[in-house]
């Protein structure tokens, strides 16, 4: 089922507590992240990939495996210079860490922090490196490294979140147990995943989106096993 937001949902998706901490430390960020003789970044963007993972095993009627995960982890983007030559080239990467899966103030605040700075920290590096290549080689092209572009703002529609597995874990058991009255299959099982992520993301240019993660959030994974009667291990799984 997929979920058809309001404008006051929508709303109050962009107010998310992920959005309030990146919203203030990117402002502290541009204002006072500098390092004399050197300024402020000219862009910055933070995105955070939100993800509950779930996994559950069936084999001959019996749950073998439940298992749920989750995980934050926030990319940095920092641009040191301007949108015409900035520190990014081909090897550009930004900053990725792992941070806490509470919406806790000061926790995500911290980890901000402490990203950025070293986001910060190594744009300047790239960017002095960069000079030096300029004007040492002939440049190839005059191509600027950044656009900017306008502000776009949105929640997108997403599936409801499954909370609760307790049906599905049923069904997954007696879908096992099916397998019972096949003497010939030696192991079999079934197995259901889900992968619920959703991304923030939050630039200086003035750009918000919430959207559920690409791809299929959930698998169903069944297998058998038997042998034939010359003892070759016989396996199929869909």
């Amino acid at each position: 089922m997929t979920l058809m937001l309001s404008p006051l949902l929508a709303q109050k998706g962009l107010e998310h507590p992920l959005f309030q901490a990146m919203r203030l430390e990117m402002n502290r960020s541009l204002k006072n992240l500098k390092m004399d003789p050197f300024k402020s970044p000219y862009f910055l963007s933070y995105q955070i990939l939100d993800s509950s993972d779930a996994v559950f095993t069936a084999r001959y009627g019996a749950m073998t495996q439940e298992q749920t995960y989750r995980n934050r982890f926030l990319y940095v983007d920092l641009r040191y210079g301007s949108y015409e030559m900035d520190n990014t080239d081909v090897n550009y990467r930004g900053v990725t860490e792992s941070i806490a899966v509470e919406d806790d103030h000061d926790s995500l605040r911290q980890a901000l922090w402490l990203a950025t700075d070293q986001s910060y920290k190594q744009a300047l590096k790239g960017y002095l490196e960069k000079q030096g290549k300029k004007v040492s080689e002939m440049e190839k092209e005059k191509a600027p490294d950044f656009s900017q572009e306008v502000p776009y703002r949105t929640v997108c529609p997403r599936t409801a979140d499954v909370l609760d597995f307790s049906d599905y874990k049923l069904v997954l058991k007696n879908v096992s147990a099916e397998f019972k009255q096949f003497t010939e299959i030696l192991d079999s099982g079934i197995s259901l995943r889900s992968n619920q992520r959703a991304q923030y993301l939050l630039n200086s240019e003035g750009t918000q989106i919430l959207c559920p993660a690409s791809g299929n959030p959930y698998f169903i994974y069944i297998w058998a096993k038997s042998q034939s009667p010359d003892g070759m291990t016989l396996e199929v799984a869909r």
